[in-house]
């Protein structure tokens, strides 16, 4: 038995010996076996790569090509009308309208009359601003008319639509002014515009006027029509504050905040209220932002200069919510501890 135990112990010794063998070999480098036969075979990589540079040449960029597909139309420069005057004669025939020579104004008999000769004239840019016309002033007479002889008078606005902007073509409209306004641009009563009926025409960029009455001139020895004034029908192709693309005018201003002043000690009080969405139960607060100027007069070094949290002279009182609590014995709990009878 004694044999057999120390063949055995021995076995044991060899195959942990094998075994811890194979685990230190498995955690040795590899190195290489054959020496002599690995070193001949081995080659030492070149430091020049095998590669061959390709020649290259300094790149050019070429101007982009212009967008053919969208066509944008060139800015018209504005053109106002020379001041003159030209005699035409208004045709009997309506609707056939005449160009009065040079002038973007064209005249055609309104209803069944006679032939007529009238007077054209395009006042100067200077005297349409004095009279607070934004566009043309001119004037029509006729040296011998009748009582109620009416024209068709149309102004060609294409020279200067684009003259104020915002469409300021198709804002342009046909009104009648007092005949002073020649003489006297400044006065009130002489630049009242009475607008006249008709319409404009955007596509053939003209403001027309159906029915104009024309007036014959009155005899002024060895004056114009302009310096005479009276007796002449002075039409102006104005613009107004909606046309086409949309309404101009200026919208109205609400106050949405008061103001007032202390004149004993010239402080500036300001406030400005915040409306709320109404609550149920009518709690809804009130909130309003103020502003005093004497709550920062004075102010120095000694003092406590700290601004509120909206800025400094400013006060924003929100409010609060206050909730409160009353003992359980007068919530008709069941009394207890102290509260319980005795």
């Amino acid at each position: 038995m004694s044999r057999e135990r120390a063949a055995g112990r021995r076995f044991r010794t060899r195959s942990a010996a094998v075994l811890a063998a194979a685990l230190v070999g498995s955690l040795l480098p590899t190195l290489p076996l054959a020496v002599g036969a690995a070193a001949a075979d081995y080659t030492k990589p070149s430091a020049v790569s095998p590669e061959k540079p390709v020649k290259g040449s300094a790149g050019t960029v070429k101007d982009r090509k212009a967008d053919t597909t969208v066509s944008t139309p060139a800015a018209k420069q504005t053109a106002w009308p020379t001041p003159g005057s030209s005699r035409i004669q208004v045709p009997a025939e309506a609707g056939k309208a005449v160009k009065a020579g040079e002038l973007p104004v064209s005249l055609a008999a309104a209803g069944t009359q006679a032939a007529k000769d009238a007077d054209v004239q395009v006042l100067s840019q200077d005297l349409a601003r004095k009279a607070g016309i934004s566009g043309v002033l001119l004037s029509v007479s006729a040296p011998q008319t009748a009582e109620g002889t009416r024209a068709k008078v149309s102004v060609d606005y294409s020279a200067f639509a684009q003259a104020g902007g915002a469409g300021f073509g198709s804002r342009l409209r046909l009104v009648q002014l007092p005949a002073c306004v020649l003489t006297t641009p400044d006065r009130p009563e002489c630049r009242v515009q009475t607008p006249l009926p008709g319409g404009n025409d955007p596509e053939h960029q003209t403001v027309t006027a159906d029915a104009v009455a024309i007036a014959a001139p009155l005899p002024v020895g060895g004056m114009s029509l302009q310096s005479a004034g009276g007796g002449a029908t002075v039409l102006a192709a104005t613009a107004g504050t909606a046309g086409p693309s949309g309404d101009y005018k200026a919208t109205p201003l609400s106050s949405a905040s008061t103001w007032s002043t202390q004149l004993s000690s010239g402080s500036f009080a300001w406030n400005y209220d915040m409306p709320l969405t109404a609550m149920p139960g009518g709690l809804t607060p009130k909130l309003a932002l103020s502003y005093n100027s004497g709550s920062v007069d004075g102010r120095s070094a000694n003092t406590n200069n700290q601004a509120s949290w909206v800025g400094d002279g400013f006060d924003l009182s929100p409010g609060f919510v206050e909730r409160s609590y009353k003992a359980c014995a007068d919530d008709g709990a069941p009394k207890t501890g102290a509260n319980k009878p005795g």
